[in-house]
C-alpha cells in the first residue's frame, strides 16, 4: 500500500517463483496423501465388501462424535489445481457448530494465522491487517468477518468437513453397506492404537479405533481428486469456543479494497 513505484519482476523471477509454488505444493500433497494412505509402516491394504458390523459401525462414527459433543483436530487440504494449500490446528464444538483453528496456508490465505466460526460467518486474524487498519481509520479493528464460502475458500471448505463429522441421528447401515465403493479397506494402527479403515463410497475414508468405536481420521477428496482433506480427532470431548471482542471485529464488506489487497479478488 506504498506510495513509492512498483518494479515489474523480471521474467527469470517471475518463472522462478512459479516453480517453488508448484514444487511446494507437489510436496505438500505428496505428504498429505502419503500421510492419508497409511498410519504404519506395517499396515497393509485387504480391500473387501463391508460386514453388516463394520456398515454399522460407520453408520455409529458421525452419531458418537455429536455425543462426544467436541474435538481437539489437525487438518490438512490442499487445491492442487489452484495450487493452494492449508494446515490447521483447533477445537470444534459440533453442538454449536462453532470452532477455532491456528492456521497455516499457501496462497489467497498465505498471511492468515487464526480463526473462529460459527454456522454462517468466519473471524479472521490477519496480522498485516491489524498492523495497518489503525492507518485506515479502523483503530479497533484486528479482526475482519465475512460469510463463510466452501466453493470459493480453501479455509471454509475445511471448515465444512470439520463441522460435518458429526451427526444427531444415526445412519442408515444397510444403505451405507449397499452404497458402490463402500469397503473394508484394511487394518492399521493410528494414534498409537489399532484402526479399522472403512471406506464410505468412492471418495471418503474413516479410520476408526477398534477399542473405542470412535472416528481417530476423516479422508476425504472431491469427485476431481483434485481437493485432498484429511482431518485427524486429536482428542474427543466438548469444548469452548470463544470468539474475539465484537468492538475489534469488522465485516470484510466495510473494508473491500484492504481485505482484497490481502487475499486478492
Amino acid at each position: 500500500m506504498g506510495t513509492g513505484q512498483h518494479r515489474r519482476n523480471s521474467p527469470s523471477i517471475v518463472r522462478t517463483s512459479r516453480r517453488r509454488s508448484v514444487v511446494a505444493v507437489s510436496v505438500f500433497v505428496l505428504l498429505l496423501l502419503t500421510v492419508s494412505a497409511c498410519g504404519t509402516a506395517t499396515s497393509k491394504t485387504t480391500s473387501q465388501p463391508l460386514t453388516s458390523e463394520q456398515a454399522a459401525t460407520l453408520a455409529d462414527a458421525l452419531y458418537l462424535n455429536y455425543q462426544d459433543k467436541g474435538a481437539l483436530f489437525t487438518a490438512n487440504a490442499a487445491w492442487t489445481s489452484l495450487g493452494r494449500t492449508i494446515s490447521m490446528s483447533g477445537e470444534v464444538d459440533w453442538t454449536t457448530t462453532t470452532g477455532h483453528a491456528l492456521v497455516r496456508s499457501t496462497g489467497a490465505d498465505a498471511g492468515l494465522a487464526e480463526i473462529w466460526w460459527n454456522q454462517d460467518t468466519i473471524i479472521e486474524y490477519w496480522p498485516m491487517l491489524a498492523n495497518i487498519a489503525p492507518s485506515f481509520g479502523y483503530s479497533d479493528a484486528k479482526f475482519v468477518s465475512r460469510p463463510l464460502d466452501a466453493e470459493r475458500r480453501l479455509v471454509d471448505r475445511v471448515i465444512s468437513v470439520v463441522n460435518s463429522l458429526a451427526a444427531a441421528e444415526r445412519e442408515n447401515a444397510l444403505l451405507i453397506q449397499q452404497k458402490p465403493g463402500s469397503e473394508f479397506v484394511r487394518n492399521d494402527e493410528l494414534q498409537n492404537q489399532p484402526v479399522e479403515v472403512l471406506r464410505y463410497g468412492m471418495r471418503n475414508m474413516y479410520w476408526i479405533g477398534v477399542e473405542s468405536n470412535r472416528m481417530i481420521r476423516f479422508d476425504g477428496n472431491a469427485e476431481s481428486g483434485t481437493a485432498p482433506v484429511v482431518v485427524d480427532l486429536v482428542m474427543a470431548g466438548a469444548q469452548t469456543i470463544t470468539p474475539p471482542p465484537l468492538r475489534n471485529v469488522i465485516a470484510s464488506d466495510k473494508i473491500q479494497s484492504l481485505y482484497s489487497s490481502l487475499t486478492g479478488p
